[in-house]
C-alpha cells in the first residue's frame, strides 16, 4: 500500500551538489514507498546510501523537510584506475557479470561498490536522431517527436552540456538555457549528471549503437540523412525488442508492463500550438521607428504596436512569430501575435 504524501514538503539539498527538483525527490520516496523501486534502484537513483535513503523516507512520511543527501560525499568521482578495471569488463563480448566487475574492484582496488551500482537496472526506451549539428533546435525537433509518441516525463537527465544548462531546475532557479527553458514552461524538469559515472548507463547504450550504425551505415552505403535515419530506427526498433538478461524483459516489455501496472508518471502532451510557442528559439528585437522588424537579413511588416521590442519565436528554416511579450510563467499562454 502506498503511503500518504506529506501536504506541502520542501526539499533542501546538500551543499556542493546539485539539488534533484523536490517533485523528483517526492516521487521517488513515493515510488520505493509503494514497492515500485527496491532499495538500492531509490537510493541509486537518488544518488545516497540506503542508510541515507530510510532516514530520508522517515522525514518524509513524518511530514518534515526532506533533505537529499546528508553530510559527506557520497558522489565523489571514482578513481581512474576503478573506471579502467571497470570499463575492461564491460567492453568483452559476452553479457556483463555485474557482480564480479563489483568482486574484481573489491579485490584489485579496495574500492566497495555493491554490484547495483556498476549494472544497468532497466533499458528505457531509446530515440535517436541523426543531425547535421548539435544544435538546441535540433534537441527540440527530436523530443517534440518524443513528447508526441511517449508523453511528457517528469524529468529528463542530461550531460553537463552548456547548450542544456549546466545545473538542475529547481524550485525558485531562472533556466540557464533555451533547453531549460522550454522544459520548465513544460512542467518538466531537467537533472543534470553530477559526474562521468551518474551517465554510465546511457553511456553504454550510445557506445553500443555507434559500434553497430557505423558498421551498418557502412555496409548499406547510406549516402543521405534520410537514408541513415532509416538504418538507425530499425537498429533501434531491434534494441528494444532484445530481451535484456538481467531483467528478462525487453525494453519494449518493460515499458508496456510500467502501462499495464499505472506506475508511470507520463503526463498527457498540451496541443501543438503550445508545444510551438516552448519548444522555439525565443528572441527579442527592437522594433523600427516605421514599425517593421529585422530579422534573418530582412525587414518584415507587422502589425501597429506601441512597444519599442518584440519578441520572435523561431522555429529555425520553418516559420517565426513576432508577439509583444514573451510567454509569462506561471501560464506560459500565447501572447498577441503581431506577425507571422
Amino acid at each position: 500500500m502506498r503511503f500518504p504524501r506529506p501536504s506541502h514538503p520542501r526539499c533542501e539539498s546538500r551543499p556542493g551538489h546539485v539539488p534533484y527538483p523536490p517533485s523528483f525527490v517526492h516521487r521517488s520516496l513515493d515510488d520505493f514507498n509503494a514497492g515500485a523501486l527496491d532499495a538500492s534502484e531509490a537510493a541509486s537513483r537518488l544518488g545516497m546510501s540506503r542508510s541515507h535513503l530510510f532516514r530520508l523516507r522517515h522525514r518524509h512520511l513524518n511530514g518534515k523537510p526532506v533533505t537529499a543527501v546528508s553530510g559527506g560525499n557520497h558522489l565523489q568521482r571514482w578513481p581512474e584506475a576503478v573506471q579502467a578495471v571497470r570499463a575492461a569488463f564491460l567492453a568483452r563480448p559476452e553479457a556483463p557479470n555485474f557482480q564480479l566487475i563489483a568482486d574484481q574492484i573489491a579485490s584489485r582496488l579496495d574500492f566497495t561498490r555493491h554490484r547495483t551500482s556498476v549494472a544497468a537496472h532497466a533499458r528505457r526506451y531509446v530515440a535517436a536522431t541523426f543531425v547535421p549539428s548539435d544544435t538546441t533546435w535540433g534537441h527540440f525537433e527530436h523530443f517534440r517527436a518524443v513528447f508526441l509518441r511517449m508523453g511528457l516525463p517528469m524529468a529528463i537527465y542530461t550531460d553537463g552540456l552548456s547548450l542544456f544548462g549546466h545545473e538542475s531546475t529547481a524550485e525558485g532557479r531562472d533556466p540557464k538555457s533555451e533547453f531549460q527553458r522550454a522544459l520548465t514552461a513544460l512542467g518538466v524538469s531537467h537533472l543534470v549528471a553530477p559526474s562521468p559515472q551518474a551517465k554510465g548507463k546511457i553511456e553504454r547504450r550510445f557506445g553500443t549503437l555507434q559500434g553497430r550504425v557505423v558498421t551498418l551505415l557502412g555496409h548499406e552505403k547510406v549516402q543521405s540523412f534520410a537514408h541513415a535515419q532509416v538504418v538507425l530506427q530499425a537498429e533501434i526498433d531491434h534494441l528494444n525488442r532484445t530481451v535484456c538478461r538481467t531483467t528478462g524483459m525487453s525494453p519494449n516489455d518493460r515499458w508496456d508492463r510500467t502501462l499495464q501496472d499505472g506506475m508511470t508518471v507520463m503526463q498527457p502532451v498540451p496541443s501543438t500550438a503550445l508545444l510551438d510557442l516552448h519548444l522555439a528559439i525565443h528572441d527579442r528585437r527592437s522594433r523600427n521607428t516605421d514599425n517593421p522588424v529585422d530579422f534573418e537579413g530582412r525587414s518584415w511588416a507587422i502589425a501597429p504596436t506601441l512597444r519599442k521590442t518584440v519578441s520572435i519565436i523561431h522555429h529555425p528554416g520553418r516559420q517565426f512569430w513576432v508577439v509583444t511579450e514573451p510567454p509569462a510563467p506561471p501560464e506560459n499562454r500565447w501572447p498577441e501575435v503581431l506577425g507571422k
